[in-house]
């Protein structure tokens, strides 16, 4: 009997905990203020099981905090009850955020802390210096720097033309920034003249924070100071611009410029667990694809 009595509990509570489960969906009647929102006539809002606002979608204008609504947009909410994001498939018109002209029938994204997260520009818009174009994509870190960018129209950063976003260009086709606001790295699609070296096309170029290149290939072979520096392998720079040291697929490494107390690169021949032996030198970045190069580096304090 005591066993039928917890079965007809359990049976009980079953659909209750569903119930729970289960998003509800209103549709207001009058302007209302909710979560913190103020929500005009008419408009259709979600709430998870746990009562949570999910999302809702504009019917009329309306301002919407700082944010002034035309109807039509489709809105998603964090947990916390911050905006996700911004649909505006259906907007009636473009969006102004944070005086960033937004292009319509795009997709507005927010982190967590209500910044922007990612966007593509309406208009004309200058960042760090840099102008982007209508149809440029960026997306930004959580303090509001920008992080990276997908253009459609040539630019110019750091005194670098960049050339214009393709799909079919290169699998990346990203402008990375480093959170100072200089150039992190970018893909280029033709052959670049970068700080007065000849770079490959069709391969991601890197720098520094300082703005100075860290690594790229050659397009063809140069001399620097009566050194040879072959194209179309890895060559990476000190921070001051000067050429360090390039990176053969063949297992032949090579320094450029050695002083005292420098890294010396050896190669040996060996499996994966042996081009893995390095130990890292202090001012010496890396960048390794363990399925091209065999390495190992020292540190030479003799």
């Amino acid at each position: 009997m005591i066993c039928n009595k917890y079965f007809l509990a359990i049976l009980f509570l079953v659909p209750i905990t569903l119930t729970n489960l289960t998003a509800k969906k209103r549709i207001l009647s009058k302007k209302e203020t909710i979560k913190g929102y103020s929500f005009p006539k008419d408009t259709e809002l979600h709430f998870n099981g746990r009562g949570n606002l999910w999302s809702a979608r504009i019917i009329h204008a309306t301002q919407f905090k700082t944010l002034k609504l035309f109807g039509g947009e489709f809105l998603r909410f964090y947990p916390n009850g911050n905006l996700m994001s911004i649909d505006t498939y259906h907007g009636k018109s473009a969006l102004t955020i944070n005086g960033i002209p937004m292009a319509p029938q795009k997709k507005i994204y927010f982190h967590t802390n209500s910044n922007l997260k990612e966007i593509t520009l309406a208009k004309k818009y200058k960042i760090n210096q840099i102008l982007f174009h209508p149809g440029d994509t960026l997306a930004f870190f959580p303090n509001g720097h920008l992080k990276t960018a997908r253009i459609q129209t040539p630019t110019s950063i750091q005194g670098i033309d960049i050339h214009k976003y393709s799909k079919d260009n290169f699998p990346e086709n990203k402008i990375d920034f480093f959170q100072g606001g200089s150039l992190k790295a970018f893909d280029a699609f033709t052959a670049y003249t970068i700080q007065g070296y000849p770079a490959a096309g069709e391969q991601r170029i890197l720098f520094y924070p300082n703005g100075k290149v860290y690594r790229m290939k050659l397009s063809e072979d140069i001399e620097y100071k009566g050194k040879e520096l072959y194209g179309k392998v890895e060559t990476f720079f000190r921070e001051n611009g000067v050429p360090d040291w390039q990176v053969f697929p063949d297992d032949r490494q090579e320094l450029i410029w050695e002083e005292e107390n420098e890294a010396r690169v050896v190669t040996r021949e060996g499996d994966r667990a042996n081009r893995t032996q390095f130990r890292f030198h202090h001012s010496l970045p890396l960048v390794l694809d363990w399925q091209s190069y065999r390495l190992n580096i020292v540190w030479d304090k003799e």
